[in-house]
């Protein structure tokens, strides 16, 4: 059973001229985490704005649970909670009433509220500060429970734009481990952006690029990488006294990228590896080189892959 039916989901802005979506279409399934990757001002963000009735489309449709989003918007709050990246922050309200607020907006009476309030309270170790008000806290402290009323009241789904930004690696852990245990024990639908494909790679069930506007891939983590299983990454780091020399040298060599100062990136098949790694050392001199290592395709593989115009016809598309 699909949450969502999307077909042809158009969005475009005409005063600027952009098309930020571009004739998207895909199901999202219930009971399903579908992450959604992609270069910064791809469209993520306005794909998960339109389907939850943020931001009405040029063109297109949106089914949830088989009604018509654009027709009927408020639908959505009935079934599915949003986190934005801009989400609200009630500032005077403590942690706790922040909670409870929440799921009472959603039809809870208000004893359930509470008992599902401190129940996300103890389970994030919020304790501390449940009695504080949001305008007490820091950005990220303030964020949680901002990001936690999502959940109350039982939704259906919940649809989260970059919810990890911002949040320690302890609450990072939980959160995902809570969100995996929403889809297994309850069969709630989870909708996520992120920049972190490591991170993300591990629960998400499936994965849906979007680039310029367009929906490139949608499948498993392990269907993507097994695209580009004939590839192998070559991580070189450069010491510090030959930067300045060096890496005008690898910049020009084909598929090459410096994702920080000092450390760089090259991409073959494992049968050119070692002439790659030979080419290297010639160009920049074994003493150089402060590291390398060989690594088999990741989701950041994938992800490169597909945003650089390069996805070829192994990878999985949708539509």
């Amino acid at each position: 059973m699909n949450l969502y039916v999307i077909r042809e989901l158009t969005k475009r802005y005409e005063a600027r001229g952009v098309l930020a979506n571009d004739a998207i279409s895909l199901d999202i399934r219930q009971g399903e985490i579908l992450g959604v990757f992609g270069p910064n001002g791809a469209g993520k963000t306005t794909f998960v704005r339109q389907i939850t009735a943020l931001l009405r489309p040029s063109s297109g449709r949106i089914e949830l649970l088989g009604q018509d989003v654009v027709r009927h918007p408020a639908v959505v709050p009935r079934y599915v909670g949003f986190f934005g990246q801009r989400a609200p922050i009630l500032r005077n309200y403590t942690v706790a009433e922040v909670l409870v607020y929440a799921g009472v907006l959603r039809g809870l009476p208000a004893a359930r509220a509470r008992r599902q309030a401190h129940a996300l309270i103890d389970r994030f170790e919020l304790g501390a500060i449940a009695g504080q008000r949001l305008a007490q806290l820091s950005g990220g402290q303030a964020r949680l429970p901002t990001l936690l009323a999502t959940f109350m009241g039982d939704p259906r789904g919940v649809v989260l734009d970059e919810p990890t930004n911002e949040l320690d690696p302890a609450n990072r852990s939980r959160l995902w481990q809570f969100l995996d245990e929403l889809r297994a024990q309850h069969g709630v639908t989870v909708v996520l952006t992120s920049h972190n494909l490591a991170e993300a790679e591990r629960y998400v069930e499936r994965a849906a690029f979007i680039d310029r506007g367009r929906l490139v891939a949608l499948g498993t983590p392990g269907e993507l990488k097994r695209a580009v299983a004939n590839l192998v990454r070559l991580e070189i780091r450069i010491r510090e006294p030959f930067l300045a020399s060096v890496e005008p040298r690898l910049r020009g060599l084909p598929g090459s990228r410096s994702p920080k100062p000092g450390f760089w990136e090259l991409t073959a098949t494992p049968e050119e590896a070692d002439r790659l790694l030979g080419r290297v050392v010639a160009l920049v001199g074994l003493e150089a080189l402060d590291d390398f290592r060989l690594v088999t395709p990741s989701m950041d593989d994938v992800y490169l892959r597909l945003t650089s115009g390069a996805a070829g016809p192994g990878v999985p598309h949708a539509g």
